[in-house]
């Protein structure tokens, strides 16, 4: 397994909880950054959430909505990564589907990939669908999601030595009459717990 080399972006804390994005490689927070992959198309940047510190991600699950036939189809809402101290950490989320079961690493995780649909024109727009956790002991943990439709984006993987301890999601906000697609990407955030 390689490690996809990309522009990064760092999420800092700064002391008036406001977050700074910086290009500096020696911080320690990291994740693909303006990547089409994983980054989606439609939407806003949620706040970026993170495990207590020493802690890191260990499972997830995924906020689905099921097809919707002839309906407005959304896809994945939400993502929540549980750390393993057993609390979860989510950030921005689309109001529609349920949650489902939990795809578990017994370790930390290591990278992710996530399934996105393309614009669709004039036709149904879902963006981001599945997402999967590359764990350390290399094995895939998978969640539940109700839908699959789009393309896998490669596994992304954190800089060796640091795990995954936290993300930050890119969400659609409900566009009343016009076409939802509710989760559009995500960012994970890796570090030395």
């Amino acid at each position: 397994m390689f490690q996809k080399i990309f522009p990064v972006l760092c999420i800092v804390a700064l002391s008036n909880g406001a977050f700074a994005n910086t290009y500096l490689p020696d911080l320690p927070f990291y994740a693909p950054y303006n990547n089409p992959a994983t980054d989606g198309f439609w939407g806003d940047w949620g706040s970026a959430q993170t495990c207590p510190a020493g802690q890191y991600v260990s499972s997830y699950i995924l906020k689905s909505e099921a097809p919707q036939g002839r309906g407005d189809d959304t896809g994945l809402n939400g993502i929540g990564l549980r750390c393993n101290g057993g609390s979860i950490v989510t950030s921005s989320q689309g109001p529609w589907g349920n949650w489902g079961y939990e795809g578990n690493c017994n370790g930390p995780a290591t990278g992710f990939q996530i399934q996105i649909e393309r614009p669709q024109g004039d036709g149904d727009d879902s963006a981001a669908n599945d997402v999967q956790l590359l764990c350390s002991n290399n094995s895939i943990a998978r969640a539940q999601a109700n839908t699959h439709w789009g393309d896998w984006s490669p596994f992304y993987t954190c800089p060796a030595g640091q795990v995954i301890i936290g993300l930050v999601t890119r969400v659609e906000r409900p566009q009343g009459d016009g076409d939802d697609t509710a989760l559009n990407g995500v960012r994970m955030i890796c570090g030395n717990p």
